[in-house]
């Protein structure tokens, strides 16, 4: 397509517009395949047999020992308390008398 642009000077001037281009964007995305790739979970070590908490504190994700998770369930203020049925089956040694 063509189009001729006149200014008031007598010159003549020529614009040609071309093909549209097609612009294309891509964006490659790869899944994380470990926790220490997500940014909400902080890792330190790698010990087994751990659970993830989660530390509003920290706003992540942390690994603890889950005997923290039990400890942090019976903890006031804010405990949720242990369920029943767990506490049921816990056996206390209050040593002899």
């Amino acid at each position: 397509m063509t189009y001729k642009v006149s200014v008031s000077s007598g010159n003549n001037y020529s614009v040609k517009v071309g093909k549209p281009t097609n612009y294309r964007a891509g964006v490659k995305y790869e899944m994380p395949q470990n926790l220490s790739e997500l940014a909400d979970v902080q890792l330190s070590g790698e010990p087994d047999k751990y659970v993830l908490m989660y530390d509003a504190a920290l706003g992540k994700w942390i690994n603890v020992n889950p005997d923290d998770v039990l400890t942090a369930a019976a903890t006031e203020p804010i405990s949720p308390g242990i369920p029943d049925v767990f506490s049921n089956e816990i056996e206390l040694d209050a040593g002899g008398f």
